[in-house]
């Protein structure tokens, strides 16, 4: 039997190193980097390398955002929030 591989992609930080005084608050995963969402780069440079994606998020609000975010991936991403797993819509 072959072991699964997965990785866990941690998105549910305040990304406070990432913030300027200057501006209102930025949710990281969502900011476009050559088009696309910092989130979906970090999905589409593990999928190759795994099995299984999942993304730790800390809200449902961060949940369906990122659900939307990551619909075009090869293969979705399981997004877990509040210790409860759902498969990505």
């Amino acid at each position: 039997m072959m072991t699964k591989r997965a990785a866990i992609i941690l998105a549910g930080g305040k990304a406070s190193r990432f913030q300027s005084e200057q501006q209102k608050w930025q949710d990281k995963a969502l900011i476009q980097l050559s088009g696309k969402p910092l989130l979906i780069h970090a999905v589409k440079n593990v999928q190759n390398l795994v099995e299984e994606t999942v993304i730790s998020v800390d809200n449902a609000t961060r949940k369906a955002q990122y659900s939307q975010c990551t619909h075009a991936a090869r293969r979705k991403p399981l997004l877990c929030s509040s210790r409860r797993a759902l498969r990505a819509s």
